[in-house]
């Protein structure tokens, strides 16, 4: 057994360099970027005009007053959006503009069309029009060169937006990591099978297979094998992904299958058991630049080992930028007690009290396990040295079920460039 560090910089260390592949904007939604996006040019690229209205020199109007109105000439020609202005804007002249119209040269303002009088062909102002009064300026959104996402950041909804506002329509992102995920066991079968005497539901590996979806990864289900190496073997020989899990068989027993397949399949054991629970039975290896992991049947505990080994694999596969764990400080509402002298990863209630968030553990065992998983939305690692915290104490408390696009949102402060 060795421990949970330990076992994370193993996993750490067969990660992959991330390589990359353009995919279409509508599908770049929370992958991560490849490299660092940047304006190409000005945005936008010309002054535009924010209202309905006129464009005139501003110089013409100082004068301007109800006794001694400015009268501009009304060019014959008007900008709609979308439209380049058909010529210069001559001195004493003033040209219809309508809301996202390019400024004609010579222009420097634009007057609102409810503020002002037009008589025949000429426009009077009763009062003078600032310098740049009515406009979008050149650059005002975006700088050419400025940074639109890092690479390593979450392409978020608005950070598309951004992109999408240059008219890209392919964007460079990381590649997703592959995983495949198997059940094993006798006694377990498929959500959807008639339920008999002794059966388990294979809920552990489709928890694992959202999990791994919510961060990045493209999920195969393998269904579920007997506690049969052979059989096991020939599901998982020949899998085309980067990271291999299995559910069930990590015990000692005749029945656990898991080391005697990973000898068939030529897969090196790296560590058998980490001191971490719920999880401890948590077996990995590698072969060809495959993770395999072996975890424990139970799901709780399955959840336990993505969140602490699996997602920070995932997250650097993809070159995420964002440093793991993120955590959410809050006041402990217990006191805790660790007496295994191993990692111990405790579930719990957040609940926010005024200004401060608060965790509530859920050690007790009146409780139905389904009914503390559902009333947990986070926890907190107590380490091997730690034997009590006390209740008050301001505790690092992990989110359960983190997609990796809330990860982009509540992690800005915490985020590095890789």
């Amino acid at each position: 057994m060795i421990t949970l560090e330990e076992a994370r910089s193993l996993m750490i260390r067969h990660v992959p360099e991330a390589s990359s592949e353009l995919v279409a904007l509508e599908d770049a939604l929370g992958r991560v970027a490849a490299r660092d996006l940047r304006a190409p040019r000005d945005l936008p690229a010309e002054s535009r005009s924010r209202l309905d209205g006129y464009a005139l020199r501003s110089l013409e109007t100082l004068d301007a007053t109800e006794a001694r109105p400015v009268r501009c000439r009304l060019t014959p020609w008007s900008v709609p959006a979308g439209h380049a202005p058909r010529g210069r804007l001559e001195a004493g002249c003033c040209a219809r503009v309508m809301t996202g119209a390019m400024i004609p040269a010579g222009a420097d303002a634009v007057v609102a069309e409810e503020v002002v009088c037009i008589q025949g062909d000429h426009l009077l102002l009763v009062r003078p029009v600032s310098p740049a009064s009515g406009l979008v300026r050149e650059g005002a959104d975006a700088l050419d060169g400025e940074l639109l996402a890092a690479r390593g950041e979450v392409l978020t909804p608005s950070r598309l937006a951004m992109v999408a506002a240059f008219g890209m329509d392919r964007v460079p992102v990381a590649v997703r990591p592959r995983a495949a995920l198997l059940s094993t066991g006798d006694e377990v079968r498929e959500p959807g099978s008639p339920h008999d005497p002794g059966i388990s539901y294979s809920n552990n590996r489709h928890l694992l297979g959202w999990l791994t979806r919510l961060n990045g990864g493209l999920v195969t289900h393998l269904g579920v094998s007997g506690d049969d190496p052979v059989e096991v073997s020939e599901c998982l020989d020949r899998v085309e992904a980067d990271l291999v899990l299995t559910t069930g068989g990590t015990g000692r027993g005749d029945r656990d299958v898991v080391v005697e397949t990973w000898s068939r399949l030529g897969v090196q054991t790296a560590f058998r058991g980490v001191g971490l629970s719920p999880g401890k039975g948590v077996m990995a290896g590698f072969k060809g630049g495959r993770a395999y992991l072996a975890l424990p049947g139970s799901p709780w505990g399955g959840r336990i080992i993505l969140e602490e080994l699996i997602k920070p694999f995932l997250w650097r596969f993809q070159g995420f930028s964002c440093r793991w764990p993120l955590t959410i400080k809050a006041r402990l509402e217990d006191r805790v007690d660790n007496g295994q002298g191993i990692c111990r990863a405790l579930a719990g209630e957040l609940k926010m009290k005024g200004s401060t968030a608060s965790f509530i553990p859920l050690t007790g065992w009146g409780a139905s396990v389904f009914g503390q998983v559902r009333r947990s939305i986070g926890y907190m690692i107590l380490e091997p040295h730690v034997l009590e915290i006390t209740a008050g104490t301001e505790v690092n408390v992990r989110l359960f079920d983190l997609p990796l696009l809330a990860a982009a949102i509540l992690a800005d402060s915490q985020c590095n460039e890789p």
